[in-house]
């Protein structure tokens, strides 16, 4: 019986920057490789906000295949492409193009995203088109889908919690964007979210903070970010 393909796309790599999401995702991975079930493969986003480490990539060709790993890949993307307040990419050819053959060609079952910042919400879109059959999952890690503000969902100026987001309130903290603005930001993403088939978020507080923005609680799951299981330590003789 052949293996289910599990797809994992993470904004960062570990071997790059060492962060608690980019970390877990590549255990993930790890652990998944030897499973009898699954055969994971790994997309982990670059670009030149790493600073000097950063991989060579050839233009027009944004996938890198990582040495020793052929299940494992690196995408570059220009985080000054990026757009911060709605989560999409410049360069429509990262969707349109690039992401949208690499499911073509390895067809997953699965596909987890980790994260999507610098890469851009787009990408469930695309998959849900390219892959119609596929599973999708997402972390939510944070809660940049809610809150412009790093995802804190805390009051810039007051530094206090915001329990109750809204455009009005959200201009409160961005003056220079209108109320507008914010409320076609949260359409936007909720609609690309929509196509998700399953949420999962480390945090029991984060679990009912986006159900009460909105997502169906039958669709969002609590799971805690474990670890490998420790092996027992070896008895000491008195």
């Amino acid at each position: 019986m052949a293996k289910q393909k599990v797809l994992y796309v993470v904004h960062n790599h570990p071997n790059l920057f060492p962060g608690g999401a980019e970390t877990y995702a590549l255990e993930l991975y790890e652990a998944m490789r030897s499973s009898d079930e699954f055969e994971p493969i790994m997309v982990a986003r670059i670009g030149p906000n790493h600073g000097g480490g950063t991989p060579a990539f050839h233009p027009g060709a944004p996938f890198t295949s990582i040495e020793g790993d052929p299940n494992q890949y690196y995408l570059f993307t220009d985080h000054n492409g990026y757009d911060f307040f709605n989560g999409i990419y410049g360069d429509r050819a990262l969707y349109t193009t690039h992401f949208a053959n690499f499911l073509r060609t390895h067809r997953p079952d699965v596909v987890h995203f980790q994260h999507t910042l610098f890469l851009g919400y787009d990408l469930l879109s695309v998959t849900r088109r390219v892959l119609p059959e596929a599973a999708i999952v997402y972390t939510l890690q944070e809660y940049i889908a809610i809150c412009h503000n790093n995802g804190q969902l805390v009051r810039r100026w007051e530094n206090e919690l915001c329990l109750e987001p809204s455009p009005r309130r959200c201009c409160e903290c961005f003056p220079e964007l209108s109320p507008q603005s914010f409320f076609l930001r949260e359409r936007f993403i909720k609609s690309q979210l929509s196509v998700v088939d399953l949420f999962v978020t480390p945090s029991a507080s984060a679990l009912e903070r986006y159900v009460h923005w909105g997502v169906p609680r039958e669709r969002i799951a609590h799971e805690p970010h474990g670890l490998p299981a420790a092996q027992p330590r070896p008895a000491i003789d008195p």
